[in-house]
């Protein structure tokens, strides 16, 4: 059984059933309250499980625990922004090159994603963190949610667009926590300093062997480029021997897998980067 009415079309219209749509959210709030330890009337407005073609699945909750996001333990109002999970979320992944954003140049499928969420919630964060004096604002997310989280933290600290809201949000604390981001973005060289400051409450998290964190234009670039060096340097009877182990691989064509020279130029495919001032790469060590 679908339980949310959002999902309900007839003939490309949706259906209102005001009954099961608060019916599904109420129990994806308790499940949701279960999980994070926040309770369930403080999770504000999550996206419904089908989602939207250009809006990130997200939700808000008020934590009002004292938190360890910082180092006064303050509460905070979480925004929590979701990975991919739907085909929306392949199409902000796949337009990946990249496009003016915030002093420098980003994703651009995650960029106009992180535009339209803040349009569509800046109200919600705003009157929450004026209802809270005194509380932090955490951004987190995984994945695509990771890089349209340290992209909207970049945003509001560099732009101070919360003190341009209200300015008795002007010393609210904004940070932000990315699991898996993928590299997002490179800001311009006139304005490193400036987007460093920004980037300093920024925590990104890589775990084992993800290989979300390094996937850009510029890594699948560099990969189609070793495909083609290898596939021209054998052939189609050396190739699979050494794939399969029946023939040692030369050095020559070692050289052209590690070859990290430059590409050649290619509009809108700079080599972009986690924004954050550094990864916590999280891996088993045998000791």
């Amino acid at each position: 059984m679908i339980a949310s009415a959002e999902l309900l079309q007839v003939f490309g219209k949706k259906i209102e059933a005001p009954i099961v749509k608060s019916t599904s959210e109420c129990k994806r709030k308790l499940k949701m309250s279960r999980y994070i330890g926040v309770d369930a009337e403080d999770i504000i407005d999550p996206t419904p499980p089908g989602g939207d073609i250009d809006l990130l699945g997200h939700f808000i909750a008020v934590d009002q625990r004292p938190t360890q996001t910082s180092p006064q333990k303050k509460p905070a109002v979480v925004l929590a922004l979701r990975g991919t999970y739907t085909i929306s979320g392949v199409k902000s992944d796949a337009e990946c090159y990249s496009a003016p954003f915030c002093n420098g140049r980003a994703h651009k499928g995650i960029a106009k994603r992180t535009d339209k969420l803040w349009e569509y919630i800046k109200e919600k964060i705003v009157s929450l963190l004026k209802a809270n004096p005194g509380y932090d604002l955490v951004i987190t997310g995984h994945s695509l949610g990771a890089g349209a989280a340290g992209l909207l933290a970049l945003k509001l600290k560099s732009e101070g667009l919360l003190a341009k809201a209200d300015p008795t949000l002007a010393d609210v604390d904004i940070r932000c926590f990315a699991f898996a981001p993928p590299p997002v973005y490179l800001c311009e060289n006139d304005k490193k300093s400036v987007m460093d400051d920004a980037m300093k409450s920024t925590y990104a998290f890589i775990h084992e062997n993800d290989c979300v964190p390094f996937c850009s234009t510029d890594s699948i670039r560099r990969i189609a480029r070793v495909v083609d060096d290898v596939d021209a340097a054998t052939n189609v009877i050396e190739g699979p021997l050494m794939a399969i182990g029946k023939k040692d691989i030369t050095p020559e064509i070692k050289d052209k897998v590690f070859d990290e020279s430059e590409l050649p130029f290619a509009p809108d495919a700079e080599k972009l980067a986690i924004p954050a001032p550094y990864a916590i790469w999280m891996r088993h060590v045998n000791v």
